[in-house]
């Protein structure tokens, strides 16, 4: 070892074999403290030192984009970019191309081509106090919850992203690695039959699982009491299925 250097144990290991490589923004990354796109959404001053987010003008395919650093062990590893336009705004303009017979499409995504289902947005906030894990779909979703319960504040339990409705076993892997035991999932109402599924697969490897429904809203347009009500009705993985299936029956 050098100097300075300190000789790496088998958990460093470990979360070190569980990450992607580094990666580099897009060209002409600009990073920014203040977006009325973001703001209008919930966004408030803190976020901007809390994640690396900006914008590019020297990328064409990333024009109007808000773009997100994904970042683990201090690294970017991968990125996020959202079409600041409205999604009716973007509906409109790809439907005025497709008359005059123009292919390419206004993008409301168009992230890096990277492994999303091998990151978790969140990672490098779990210390060794943290006890419990919300997993939730998406970045908004995440950024909702962070807010509403003032997570920035506590350490004993913390929000991660899985960027979809897929709970991977690479995820689950990192979480484990981390010394979580207890999880709590959270999806849109779109992912009942997979919130079900991965219920279960949790609850086969961690020591508690609690699963929350968002009910007809997704999680990052809800707002404070619908998010308030979610957490304080949370079930148990059986309790949970039980409820979904007397709601699928009666609905």
């Amino acid at each position: 070892l050098r100097l300075g250097e300190f000789e790496k144990t088998e958990l460093d290991l470990e979360i070190e074999s569980l990450s992607l490589p580094i990666k580099k923004l897009p060209i002409g990354f600009q990073r920014i403290y203040s977006n009325d796109y973001l703001e209008n959404r919930g966004f408030e001053k803190s976020e901007y030192k809390k994640y690396k987010i900006g914008y590019t003008n020297l990328k064409s395919s990333l024009k109007n984009f808000i773009i997100i650093a994904v970042e683990e062990a201090g690294e970017v590893r991968a990125y996020l970019a959202r079409n600041t336009l409205d999604k009716k705004e973007i509906d409109k303009i790809n439907k005025k191309s497709k008359k005059l017979g123009i292919e390419k499409k206004v993008l409301r995504y168009a992230n890096s081509s990277d492994d999303f289902g091998k990151l978790l947005l969140g990672i490098d906030e779990i210390d060794f106090f943290t006890k419990w894990v919300i997993l939730v779909e998406g970045y908004f979703d995440k950024v909702k919850i962070d807010k509403v319960l003032k997570l920035d504040n506590s350490s004993h339990i913390k929000c991660c992203c899985t960027f979809g409705k897929n709970i991977s076993d690479f995820q689950i892997k990192k979480l484990k690695s981390r010394g979580i035991k207890n999880i709590i999932v959270i999806q849109d109402p779109d992912a009942v039959k997979d919130t079900k599924k991965h219920a279960d697969n949790l609850n086969a490897q961690f020591d508690k699982v609690l699963v929350g429904f968002s009910g007809e809203k997704d999680l990052g347009d809800s707002n404070n009491e619908e998010i308030e009500k979610i957490i304080s009705n949370l079930k148990n993985p059986m309790q949970f299925k039980i409820g979904i299936s007397e709601l699928l029956k009666n609905g």
